[in-house]
């Protein structure tokens, strides 16, 4: 499987979730054919320090889930995102089944659209609708099996997916150990600690002969530090509910039909035009109309045929947002007496967390408040930073997605071409004039 295929599979399965649990002291219950006096023992397995009692637990889950034929899941998923004071929760919902050896289907359902990865044992299908941007589906040759999929760094499915989950689980893991057994719900569960590269991974596991997966959280804190976030801690989870293995599955389980109207496109992440996974390349700006932060309001069509925009979207929790919107205003402001308007799009924060973050951090902007988040369903918005430049005929010329480390020679050298005259993409065959395109109520 090509890269861009385990690359997508990877942001489609970062689904997570809390709930309560009730603790379940250590000294009370050991897990099933684990030695007292080994239980806290540590040893050297590997490179791994090893919990010999973790070991026993790890190894009955890859026992268990390798032996497999098929199985169906529901997961509650969820992420608590932490930029210094200020948090972001966001939840959705995934139907997970799978038939070995290379039957999926993976269906993610959140507030801003869906994911779908079906595998039919001969393709594999990659859906992503949007609001704003509609249905696009990519088909590429089945793989073999699911462990392409996992390369992509999946470790909440590797436990269920790999033909080897013991090898698949511990693969650059520096240590694993028991922590004190939990109920999840009327279940109850031993609870292995996986210390990762990109963090730590808590999984809780049924007790007795079926050792089912009934949650998993990662932190992923100690790799956002790692990259430079210091400021940030995030933690994915999920609750695993409605457990069928082994049972018959539908006909038509790992069968995938486009909806009506999906647009079948190559790749989600095009190399030579950036920005085009919008649908907007070229096309008439979606009109707007949206309430500055200091005031007034902004009406995208009172810069038409005379100011090239420049729209960031962003949030207050967004640590690449803190990096890569000083480059955005710097480059504008250099570029303000030349005919070139920039608005940071803020997406549904509070205006008291804006004016604070903006101070804090000593920047200085036109904010446009998109309090619902319908301009940015409108630009087709995924993933933020998100920055879209608007030429002055009213078309979208040019799209980034994330703090680029480019992000500052590449937006100076697409205003210079715009500024000449030049376009940097030429409208669609047949697109009709700017102004045509849905408006944001």
């Amino acid at each position: 499987m090509g890269s861009n295929r385990r690359g997508y599979f990877a942001v489609v399965a970062f689904v997570l979730a809390s709930v309560a649990i009730c603790c379940v002291s250590l000294a009370q219950e050991q897990p099933a054919g684990v030695p007292e006096d080994t239980a806290l023992a540590q040893e050297e397995v590997g490179s791994a320090a090893m919990d010999p009692a973790a070991e026993i637990i790890l190894r009955q889950v890859s026992d268990f889930y390798a032996g497999l034929h098929n199985f169906s899941v529901d997961i509650r998923a969820s992420r608590e995102v932490q930029v210094k004071e200020e948090k972001q929760e966001m939840a959705w919902n995934v139907a997970l089944a799978m038939q070995r050896p290379n039957l999926l289907r993976f269906e993610a359902i959140m507030r801003e659209g869906g994911q779908t990865v079906v595998i039919d044992g001969k393709n594999a299908y990659m859906l992503l609708s949007t609001t704003g941007v509609g249905a696009q589906y990519l088909v590429e040759e089945a793989p073999e099996n699911f462990n392409a999929l996992l390369a992509g760094g999946m470790p909440q499915l590797s436990p269920l997916l790999s033909t080897d989950p013991y090898e698949e689980m511990l693969e650059g893991v520096s240590a694993v150990k028991l922590l004190e057994p939990e109920a999840i719900g009327e279940v109850q569960c031993n609870r292995v600690e996986i210390t990762r590269p990109e963090g730590v991974l808590d999984m809780w596991v049924a007790q007795g002969e079926e050792p089912l997966v009934q949650k998993m959280a990662l932190d992923v804190t100690r790799g956002l530090q790692m990259a430079g976030m210091q400021e940030v801690t995030m933690i994915e989870w999920m609750d695993f509910s409605d457990w069928a293995v082994d049972a018959d599955l539908p006909a038509d389980k790992f069968t995938f039909a486009p909806p009506e109207g999906a647009r079948k496109i190559e790749s989600f992440v095009p190399e030579s035009r950036p920005g085009e996974e919008t649908g907007l390349l070229g096309k008439p700006a979606p009109e707007f109309e949206l309430d500055l932060l200091d005031g007034g309001k902004v009406k995208l069509s009172d810069h038409g045929g005379k100011d090239i925009v420049v729209l960031d979207f962003w949030a207050t929790w967004c640590a690449p947002c803190l990096r890569s919107m000083p480059v955005v205003i710097g480059v504008t402001d250099a570029y303000k007496d030349k005919g070139v308007v920039f608005y940071a799009v803020n997406l549904r924060d509070d205006p008291s967390k804006i004016r604070k973050f903006l101070d804090d951090n000593g920047l200085k902007c036109a904010v446009a408040l998109d309090k619902n988040g319908r301009v940015g369903d409108l630009y087709g918005v995924q993933g933020i930073p998100f920055s879209v430049v608007i030429g002055a005929d009213g078309t979208v010329q040019a799209a980034h997605v994330g703090a680029t480390s480019d992000l500052k020679e590449t937006l100076t050298e697409e205003l210079d071409t715009l500024l000449s005259g030049q376009n940097l993409v030429e409208a669609p065959q047949g697109q009709g004039q700017a102004g045509e395109m849905q408006v944001a109520p």
